[in-house]
């Protein structure tokens, strides 16, 4: 359990970097807004990523996870697919922001 002085402390911590926080995310949704300024710019990023995407899912689902050879491959993978990821999340938030 906390001591009141220590919810305290933690409570000023927040204050000083809830502003930062909230900056950037008008920041972030600045960005989103230019990106989808014609409307179209979102549909090509969603676009050109889905075909990369089934090809990674085809790859991921033919190679045997438990084969230590594939390891690399699974690796690389994974870590594409989460960049990837990171871009359709941005695009889907976009897409929902209540602007």
């Amino acid at each position: 359990m906390l001591t009141d002085e220590k919810q305290r402390e933690i409570l000023a911590e927040i204050d000083e970097f809830e502003p930062i926080i909230d900056k950037s995310v008008e920041e972030a949704i600045g960005v989103f807004k230019r990106l989808d300024e014609d409307g179209q710019k979102l549909e090509k990023i969603q676009t050109d990523i889905q075909k990369p995407m089934d090809k990674i899912q085809e790859i991921m689902d033919n190679v045997d996870p438990k084969d230590p050879k594939n390891a690399a491959i699974r690796e690389r993978m994974l870590a594409i697919m989460v960049k990837i990821s990171r871009i359709k999340k941005y695009v889907d938030e976009l897409e929902h922001l209540p602007i």
